[in-house]
C-alpha cells in the first residue's frame, strides 16, 4: 500500500475530545469527515493489493478507483460550491445534481487532491456559527434542508462509499472460502463498488 494513502487523515479534530457524552450529529459528522481519509486510504490500499482496484462486480457499479475520482468531485466541486453559497444566504434553491467518476486516474494523485481538499473543507467547517449552520435550502425533491443536514449526510456518503469499497474486497474474498460462505451473505454486485 501507498504510504501517502494511509498516512492522511487521523481523525482528529482540534478541540475535539473523545468520551464528550453530548456530541452534536454536526461534530460527530465531522470526526467522520476528518477520519474517513484513512479509512478510505487502507481499503484502496488493500483494493490495490489485491488487484480488485478496477474491477467492477455489476455494470451499474462502480470500481474503488472510480469511487476516489468520484469523491473527489463532490468534495472539490459540489460540496463547496453549495455549502458557500447556504452559508453565505438561507433559502438557496439547488437543483438536483450527480457526479459521475473518470476513468483510470492515477490512484495516488487523486487521493492526494481529495485529501487535501477535505482538509481544507473541515478547516472551512470549523469556522461556521451555529445560526449560519442553521440556513437551509430548498431541494426539488427533499424539501428543506440545513446546512447541518448537509454536511451529515456528507459524511454519511463517505461511509457509504466505504461500504462500497470494502464490498467489493468481500466479492473477490467470497468465492474461496468454501464451506464457511454459508455463515455469510453473499455479496450484492449492485451494492458493491
Amino acid at each position: 500500500m501507498s504510504r501517502s494513502l494511509s498516512a492522511r487523515g487521523t481523525g482528529e479534530l482540534p478541540g475535539y475530545s473523545d468520551g464528550v457524552a453530548d456530541v452534536k450529529p454536526f461534530d460527530r459528522a465531522l470526526r467522520v469527515l476528518a477520519g474517513t481519509p484513512a479509512v478510505i486510504g487502507a481499503a484502496l490500499g488493500l483494493a490495490r493489493e489485491s488487484e480488485v482496484l478496477d474491477h467492477r462486480n455489476d455494470p451499474e457499479a462502480w470500481s474503488p478507483r472510480q469511487v476516489l475520482a468520484h469523491l473527489l468531485v463532490v468534495e472539490r466541486d459540489t460540496i463547496p460550491t453549495r455549502l458557500h453559497r447556504l452559508a453565505a444566504e438561507d433559502n438557496v434553491v439547488f437543483a438536483s445534481s450527480s457526479s459521475a467518476p473518470a476513468e483510470n486516474a492515477e490512484l495516488d494523485n487523486l487521493f492526494e487532491q481529495w485529501a487535501g481538499a477535505r482538509a481544507s473543507n473541515l478547516v472551512w467547517l470549523g469556522t461556521l456559527a451555529p445560526e449560519v449552520r442553521a440556513h437551509g435550502s430548498i431541494h426539488p425533491r427533499h424539501g428543506r434542508i440545513t446546512l447541518d443536514e448537509h454536511v451529515v449526510e456528507w459524511a454519511y456518503h463517505d461511509l457509504d462509499h466505504v461500504r462500497q469499497i470494502l464490498g467489493q474486497l468481500a466479492a473477490d474474498l467470497y468465492p474461496y472460502m468454501g464451506a464457511w460462505q454459508a455463515l455469510y451473505r453473499p455479496p450484492d454486485p449492485a451494492t458493491a463498488a
